[in-house]
């Protein structure tokens, strides 16, 4: 399972400055590692743009 978290993190990063693992691309990593993963911060999570609310 790690491996392709690696491997689809190292893509991404060939193709720009941030490697962004979406959703449905980590969905088949979830699980304990992926857990350990952001808990350490090895991953950080970000809030998706539609749950934020619209400014002024």
């Amino acid at each position: 399972m790690t491996e392709t978290i690696l491997r689809s993190l190292t893509r991404l990063s060939e193709a720009g400055d941030d490697a962004v693992l979406l959703g449905e691309l980590a969905a088949p990593s979830f699980g304990p590692v992926f857990d350990r993963l952001l808990a350490k911060r090895v991953l950080v999570e970000q809030v998706p743009l539609s749950d934020w609310e619209v400014g002024a």
